[in-house]
């Protein structure tokens, strides 16, 4: 698992460049297997992005009120995970085959769902083709 979690770690290293600084996140694993593989991720990607890994399973219950579908269903921040404005967060279900991004902006919950998620993607691949000064055109189906 070590050269996996290296090549990732590169290929992420790589696409994202040297960072200006150090963006955070916190990450709802539903106490969940994710928690594992991102715990073993994270000081290998640490100069780019502070990972807060929640519901981590060293408390609480597979997928209860927390997980990406807790927090599509019920649109809220699951339990365990405080968010303040404009704070990112992700989150994922306990086997980490679903994942969402979520964030408040003035008081108000805003979902980022696989769709918008796709876009998301969608417009950072854009940004390096250009930057690649290679004229394609992209979209999302």
């Amino acid at each position: 698992m070590a050269d996996y979690y290296g090549n990732f770690s590169a290929s992420f290293t790589s696409l994202y460049g040297i960072p200006d600084t150090v963006k955070s996140i916190k990450v709802d694993c539903a106490n969940g297997v994710g928690a594992c593989a991102l715990a073993a991720l994270s000081p290998l990607i640490s100069q780019y992005l502070d990972i807060l890994i929640c519901n981590d399973g060293s408390e609480g219950e597979l997928n209860e009120r927390c997980g990406a579908d807790y927090v599509k269903l019920k649109q809220c921040a699951p339990h365990g995970v405080s968010s303040a404005d404009r704070e990112h967060c992700y989150s994922i279900d306990g086997d980490a085959d679903r994942s969402l991004f979520f964030y408040y902006c003035d008081g108000k919950f805003s979902l980022l769902d696989g769709d918008k998620i796709a876009c998301l993607y969608a417009g950072f691949i854009n940004k390096l083709l250009k930057d690649a000064q290679l004229d394609l055109n992209i979209g999302v189906s």
